[in-house]
């Protein structure tokens, strides 16, 4: 489903690890995608869309789940960097509800406090960026 925004919304996002899902399994989630909609022409009804954001979502957790490649946020230090990166701006930009820290991958329940000026994805991706850039430093790696 696209994203959608919604003034004063409260969102539950996952965002992941680059590594956490291998190729392999990106593709078929394409193929299945390909076939869901093969199988579901357009126009969808909502429900219809739903039902697929619902597998999708599924699909993705239970991969995620199974812990694919390198899982840096199992390591204490690097959880706690993204952790801080998460508090950062709490009360400021958004209220952060409650999270957990998988080991590729984390949840988050959030409220951006004025989208007009961070928006969702400004606070996800200053989270990412930040979080990345102390993780690299302590695991002396390159990389984002």
């Amino acid at each position: 489903m696209p994203h959608w925004r919604q003034a004063g919304a409260t969102y539950f996002v996952t965002f992941r690890l680059s590594d956490s899902l291998p190729q392999s399994k990106l593709d078929q989630l394409a193929r299945i995608k390909f076939e869901w909609e093969h199988n579901n022409p357009a126009p969808r009804s909502h429900a219809v869309l739903e039902k697929w954001a619902r597998l999708e979502f599924e699909w993705t957790e239970h991969c995620l789940d199974k812990s694919y490649e390198a899982c840096e946020l199992v390591d204490n230090s690097c959880a706690l960097e993204l952790i801080n990166a998460m508090h950062h701006f709490d009360d400021k930009r958004y209220e952060l509800d409650c999270y957990v820290v998988m080991p590729n991958h984390a949840h988050a329940i959030l409220r951006p406090l004025d989208e007009t000026v961070t928006s969702l994805e400004d606070i996800l991706g200053s989270w990412k960026s930040f979080s990345a850039k102390r993780i690299n430093c302590l695991l002396n790696q390159d990389g984002v």
